[in-house]
């Protein structure tokens, strides 16, 4: 009888016991319950072959599913998982390339939607270029930057040899906002296109230029604008001529401005008008001198038709025309001024004078 009564003590120690652990799993388990989430992982290139370069791969990132049974998804096992695509024995042109997962944890699991890129690989070119200086913003009221000289004058631009190609120009963008005195300026460089587009994708070397900026006082003075016109057309003439404004402000070096008399306009062609026209035209500049808010002008320009010649005037001309090849002008012998009177106009000539005007 004790020996029955010991074994259902010892049972139900078990069960306790049972029954605890199993309210200690549940728990837990309700503290830590799974968990998923959705993340974008870039794809890293490996091992690209000597001599190129990769020029797109396609996608650029991967969204990958992470789960794990218990515990949170923090920000540090998360962001020890990558996506790579080894580019051992790719060759020049688009391609396929598989996609391996590294970094999971033994407790995660990730699933990544895609396992292909598209990559595309060039070969590497580099060109030396020469570095083009392009000043942004405005100098301190009254001055004026000259042009610099950039330190040094050539980058190489290494990439892609179809971007290589490509580059138009090398500019090195010096901001010389506010600036009155004499500075060095440092500058990235930047390929462009014939479009005047910046290229991505490229490198230089160096990737930055020396820029030294000199500033110049500026000298202010008025002067005269002087239309230039074409001719007008044959049988017209020019009237009258005004601009507006007749005058403009000018600024640049002392000596510059001291040598400009006038200012022209860009031409403008009257070789059709017949009346009046008024046009806005764009003042030419010469180097170093700098408008001073007015770059261009309105000109009225006024032609007429010519007068007819008075009446008669036409006769008085007549004798100067060369003589026609048929008839010679008359030639008197000598001795012949007094007994003969002078020869009249033969009629053929007669008939040639242009009649008088109405």
């Amino acid at each position: 009888m004790s020996r029955i009564i010991e074994r259902l003590k010892n049972q139900w120690l078990l069960k306790l016991l049972s029954l605890a652990l199993a309210i200690s799993l549940w728990a837990y388990v309700r503290e830590n319950p799974s968990s998923s989430k959705q993340i974008q992982v870039p794809v890293a290139t490996i091992n690209t072959p000597r001599g190129l370069v990769v020029l797109s791969k396609q996608p650029d990132e991967i969204e990958v599913t992470v789960q794990r049974q218990r515990g949170s998804l923090s920000e540090s096992v998360l962001g020890t998982i990558r996506l790579v695509a080894d580019l051992s024995g790719t060759r020049v042109g688009q391609q396929q390339v598989p996609v391996e997962l590294h970094g999971v944890l033994g407790d995660v699991e990730a699933i990544p939607h895609k396992r292909l890129v598209m990559v595309t690989l060039d070969k590497l070119d580099s060109k030396q270029r020469p570095v083009i200086v392009e000043l942004r913003g405005l100098p301190a009221e009254g001055y004026s930057a000259q042009a610099p000289q950039v330190q040094p004058n050539e980058v190489t631009v290494r990439g892609p040899s179809s971007l290589v190609r490509s580059v138009a120009r090398v500019v090195a963008v010096a901001d010389i906002s506010g600036y009155s005195a004499t500075a060095q300026l440092q500058a990235s460089v930047e390929a462009r296109d014939e479009r005047n587009v910046a290229i991505s994708g490229l490198q230089a070397q160096p990737a930055q230029v020396q820029v030294p900026i000199s500033m110049t006082k500026l000298v202010t003075r008025t002067v005269l604008v002087k239309p230039l016109l074409s001719a007008p057309p044959a049988g017209y003439q020019i009237s009258s001529v005004q601009a507006s404004p007749t005058t403009v402000p000018i600024a640049g070096d002392a000596d510059k401005v001291k040598r400009v008399e006038y200012l022209s306009t860009e031409r403008i062609d009257i070789s059709r008008l017949r009346g009046k026209r008024t046009v806005t035209v764009h003042i030419d500049f010469p180097d170093g001198i700098e408008s001073m808010g007015v770059g261009a002008v309105s000109v009225t320009v006024v032609v007429q038709k010519l007068p007819s010649p008075p009446e008669g005037a036409e006769e008085e001309v007549a004798p100067e025309e060369s003589p026609t090849p048929e008839e010679e002008p008359a030639v008197l012998q000598p001795g012949e001024e007094d007994s003969e009177p002078a020869p009249t106009v033969p009629p053929s000539e007669a008939d040639s004078s242009p009649p008088a005007s109405e």
